[in-house]
């Protein structure tokens, strides 16, 4: 026996219109995408301390042609949170 609340959502036939499946599609996406933002979120915390770390490095042995690559990797990243 169906639930009672996806009754209103099938036809007769117990068929679910194209319209409500869009919608659950439509809401399951926007639920994965907050799920992953909140997942990366910390990631993000944790590059940018590995990129800061191997600045610093770079700096203190003088390794010149580093440090463009590692500031536009922290651009580049900034730019994304």
């Amino acid at each position: 026996m169906p639930k009672r609340k996806r009754e209103a959502e099938q036809d007769p036939r117990g068929i679910v219109s194209t319209v409500q499946q869009k919608k659950n599609v439509e809401e399951k996406i926007f639920h994965a995408k907050k799920v992953l933002q909140r997942a990366l979120k910390p990631a993000k915390g944790f590059e940018r301390q590995k990129l800061g770390r191997r600045q610093k490095t770079a700096t203190q042995k003088s390794e010149l042609d580093e440090l463009p690559r590692l500031e536009a990797e922290i651009l580049a990243l900034k730019v994304r949170m």
